[in-house]
């Protein structure tokens, strides 16, 4: 088989949201790459005790240190709020290791969060007849994000979780680093965004009874039944030149500082403070047209909507809207065609990474529990099922 480690790169991206519900464009995942999972253990029991800002760290820490490792954002991965999900080629699994190890440690020491984190290979799940699709997706002309389609994930999900299989999935509890994950670039200097609607919500909704490899028609109507009910994503985009602010709190500099110093209160600890301090400073006195074109970027670098078998959706809305969507969905899933999770919230959360200039990436999700609660009840709504 050829050299698949150009796999991502090498695809063509597609630029129009409304092509994730179209199969054909998706392109199999080799089977020499991985699936790699990581999530916050017991995150709703953390988010209820107040930690919800902790879980999203978390969440993107690890995509961050992956990031840094490879030293670009050009590879799969899928923010869920309290976890992400990546696609590596195998010869990146020994740096990953190490990485997310190391980040693993982070999340306990700062956060008292445990970070799960496992391995799967394709050609297993391949053998086991499942497959994953990915579709390359241009949020901007230099942010690309993936979409995925099959059995491969939630198979992948399954085995990490097991009881009795996980062990062999998972990254061992002693694994020892042999390097220190990087977090340069992660930045937490933005106050909460209060929603320009009056409610901004995490959503979540997965169809059922379809092929595997197939997201169409239903996924296309779900989309354009939002886009009616919310309006367009200009209209519904959680995030407004006006409505980004930059914190006066010092605290975001000293916990941006911690994090990419690893606790470390040393030299570098206080020159990376003094550093973020200085940031929000500049950026709070920018003359207004330099300020909106840096508020403008955020918003174009912002992870918004995404598929991963399950669309998930930070969107703003009015309450009539949301009651609305609310409505909809009741509707779809009492004739048995999907399940869904919605949260609830008057405000969005941003985690920044800044690789560079160009490259950087802002995740999105609401205030207090966001898609991990979304989940929760999605989850609940699989039960009832059984």
């Amino acid at each position: 088989m050829a050299d698949s480690q150009d796999f991502y790169r090498n695809l063509t991206p597609v630029g129009d949201f409304l092509a994730i519900s179209e199969a054909r464009k998706y392109e199999a995942l080799p089977k020499d790459w991985y699936i790699v999972i990581t999530d916050v253990v017991n995150s709703t029991e953390a988010i209820e005790n107040g930690k919800y800002k902790d879980v999203n760290t978390a969440g993107g820490l690890a995509a961050m240190a992956v990031a840094n490792a490879l030293g670009n954002l050009d590879f799969p991965f899928v923010f869920g709020g309290d976890g992400v999900t990546m696609l590596l080629h195998h010869s990146h699994l020994s740096v990953a290791r190490d990485v997310l190890a190391s980040t693993r440690m982070l999340c306990k020491e700062m956060f008292a969060l445990d970070l799960r984190v496992g391995f799967v290979p394709m050609s297993l799940l391949n053998e086991a007849g499942h497959e994953l699709k990915v579709l390359k997706l241009g949020v901007s002309e230099a942010l690309y994000q993936a979409m995925l389609i099959g059995s491969g994930l939630e198979m992948a999900e399954a085995l990490i979780k097991s009881p009795s299989q996980g062990q062999e999935f998972l990254l061992p509890t002693n694994y020892i680093p042999q390097q220190e994950a990087d977090f340069s670039g992660f930045v937490c200097n933005w106050l909460d965004i209060p929603s320009p609607k009056g409610e901004t919500v995490s959503l979540i909704v997965k169809t059922l009874n379809q092929p595997n490899n197939g997201t169409e028609p239903r996924l296309r109507d779900i989309l354009r039944e939002i886009w009616r009910i919310c309006g367009s994503e200009a209209e519904h985009h959680p995030l407004s030149v006006q409505n980004l602010a930059v914190t006066a709190n010092v605290q975001a500099a000293e916990r941006n500082a911690r994090i990419n110093h690893h606790g470390r209160k040393d030299l570098r600890y206080w020159l990376a403070y003094a550093g973020f301090a200085v940031q929000n400073l500049i950026v709070r006195l920018l003359p207004r047209t330099s300020a909106e074109a840096v508020r403008s970027d955020i918003i174009a670098h912002a992870d918004i909507q995404k598929f991963d078998g399950s669309l998930k959706m930070v969107i703003a809305c009015t309450p009539e809207n949301r009651r609305n969507l609310v409505d909809y969905f009741e509707s779809r899933r009492k004739e048995g065609t999907i399940v869904y999770g919605i949260h609830i919230a008057d405000r969005a959360l941003m985690t920044c990474f800044l690789q560079s200039a160009t490259s950087h990436i802002h995740f999105i999700d609401t205030a207090n529990g966001g898609y991990a609660l979304a989940a929760k009840q999605l989850k609940q709504q699989l039960k009832e099922l059984q």
